[in-house]
């Protein structure tokens, strides 16, 4: 069991550093960036331009960008939000708290109706209400 379950943890290494370069590559493949959108500024100069696409690693090749962007997700270092202007981290620390009180009143509220759905479809089956009641379920799940 436990080769098994170290067996498991080892294949996600790959699998989740394919996800993440994927994602990656999907997000690079975007056309536009904040740098782009100042291009079109005549005020700002070709030197600024060049400089921030320095400083923030745009001018480099693709697997250098993201081997540098995994190194700081590992360190929980996601950047800065140009938007917001603060640090992705305390962003998402701010709004944590929110997003946890919302998956656990919707976790509840899920078994709340999905418990007593599966004991009258477990009492009675195949009948008419096993069948709504499965029906409804099933499409209550793939509805979102």
């Amino acid at each position: 069991m436990t080769r098994f379950l170290i067996r498991r943890l080892l294949n996600m290494i790959p699998l989740i550093l394919g996800i993440t370069f994927i994602s990656f590559l999907a997000m690079s493949l975007v056309p536009g960036d904040f740098v782009s959108n100042l291009k079109l500024n005549p005020t700002i100069t070709p030197e600024v331009i060049h400089q921030l696409e320095a400083q923030f690693g745009l001018d480099k090749p693709l697997m250098v960008r993201y081997f540098k962007w995994l190194w700081g997700v590992l360190h929980l270092n996601f950047g800065f939000s140009l938007q917001y202007r603060v640090s992705v981290t305390g962003l998402i620390a701010s709004r944590a708290f929110n997003t946890i009180v919302l998956s656990l009143s919707s976790m509840i509220f899920s078994w709340a109706i999905a418990i007593p759905i599966g004991i009258i479809v477990a009492v009675n089956q195949n009948s008419i209400w096993d069948r709504v009641l499965s029906f409804l379920a099933f499409f209550g799940m793939s509805v979102p």
